[in-house]
């Protein structure tokens, strides 16, 4: 079973996209008899003109309130990302809403601090600031502006985040403060087209288009569109257009990307730097106990979310006078289903070095499982609300590592 699931999680990977969409800006018309009126109007009232400097003396004031309140509303997520681009050596994946500040951090090396910038942006009008993290100031000629790697709101005064972008699965703003998206797994199937969030703060898909190969013949690469999202061709509107047409129309919809000025992480507040750095000591190994689910994993360098890769998967820790238990399913899509039952053993040693917790992890011992029986299991606690899984499994005669995040139920 374990050979099927490492097999079908990494082909899930390779094939995955995402949706997208797209929303033309209405121009204002400038009617002649508005220039006109102009100059009269700033004559007959000089008193404004003169205040004007205060105003947006005032106006400069208030912004720079607002920046700073939305930095202590943001902190953490601020902390953890500068955290995370200063120690990507040592980190064995990204966690959700890390993946394309891990695709750029491993790219741009040294310069990653200085590259990597956040913003402040009410981006639906809601007069709530969401917090963008991503490169806004890409070099000329590049293929968009902006590339945006995470967005959040905030929702009942939580951070919550609403998408994520990474390098085959791109967001970049536009000048209407809608997002442009472009995402490939390859020609055969590519996907452009624009986002926009409503009032409620959801993403709402305006136009999408992919490519999909012909069924009687894969050379031939087929045009779909939709205003749904769908991934689906019998939702979707096959398009008489060429590969070509599909590519200028990629090209032009990207141009309306913009540069913005943002803070680069190498900026960021000393005091959060501070709290980004200070070591937390390790959790409790009592801690452990509780239920935890899957969100994420990595298989050989293959790093996947749970949702996106068809996985579910929780643990249940238990504890008593006998000691630490563990029941662990794992459910994957068109794959089947896996369990075992484990008496767990304390260790005082890492999972390995640099996991997160260098003071302990914890061995299954297996009592019943579906899995291969040469199959090893560890695991460990990186913080209160995250364990990290370790599976070492025979695969094609070596031997195969995954690791699987999990947060707390």
């Amino acid at each position: 079973m374990k050979k099927r699931f490492l097999t079908g999680a990494l082909a899930v990977v390779m094939i995955l996209s995402v949706t997208a969409c797209n929303n033309d800006r209405e121009q204002q018309d400038v009617t002649p008899g508005n220039v006109i009126e102009q100059p009269e109007n700033t004559v007959q009232q000089p008193e404004s003109v003169v205040q004007q400097p205060e105003n947006k003396e005032n106006e400069s004031e208030n912004k720079e309130e607002e920046q700073t309140v939305y930095v202590a509303e943001y902190e953490d997520i601020l902390a953890d990302t500068y955290e995370f681009i200063v120690n990507i050596e040592d980190k064995v994946g990204p966690d959700e809403g890390f993946y394309g500040i891990w695709d750029a951090a491993i790219a741009l090396g040294d310069e990653a601090l200085g590259k990597i910038a956040y913003l402040f942006k009410d981006i639906n009008d809601d007069s709530v600031y969401e917090l963008m993290i991503g490169v806004f100031d890409k070099a000329d000629g590049a293929y968009t502006n902006n590339e945006v790697y995470a967005l959040y709101t905030l929702k009942n005064g939580n951070p919550e985040l609403l998408f994520e972008g990474w390098s085959r699965s791109m967001y970049s703003l536009k000048e209407d403060n809608s997002f442009f998206y472009h995402g490939s797994s390859g020609a055969a199937y590519s996907i452009f087209g624009t986002y926009h969030i409503d009032k409620n703060c959801e993403m709402v898909c305006d136009d999408y288009y992919f490519t999909y190969p012909d069924d009687n013949d894969p050379e031939i690469i087929e045009i779909y569109h939709n205003k749904t999202g769908s991934d689906y061709r019998e939702e979707s509107e096959k398009l008489d257009i060429t590969l070509d047409d599909f590519w200028s129309l990629e090209e032009e919809v990207a141009k309306g990307t913009v540069k913005l000025s943002a803070t680069a992480f190498a900026d960021l507040d000393e005091n959060i730097v501070e709290k980004a750095l200070t070591v937390e000591p390790a959790p409790a190994p009592s801690h452990i106990v509780g239920e935890w689910v899957m969100i994420s994993g990595e298989t050989d360098g293959y790093e996947y979310t749970a949702e996106e890769a068809g996985i579910q998967s929780e643990i249940l820790i238990t504890s008593s006078d006998d000691g630490m238990t563990a029941e662990y399913f794992s459910k994957m899509e068109y794959v089947g289903t896996d369990t075992l039952k484990a008496n767990l053993e304390l260790c005082q040693e890492p999972l390995y070095i640099g996991c997160g917790n260098d003071e302990w992890s914890v061995v299954f011992h297996v009592t019943e499982t579906t899995f291969d029986p040469e199959d090893e299991f560890y695991a460990t606690l990186i913080d209160e609300n995250t364990l990290l899984l370790r599976n070492i499994f025979p695969f094609d005669g070596t031997l195969g590592v995954s690791h699987q995040t999990y947060k707390r139920k």
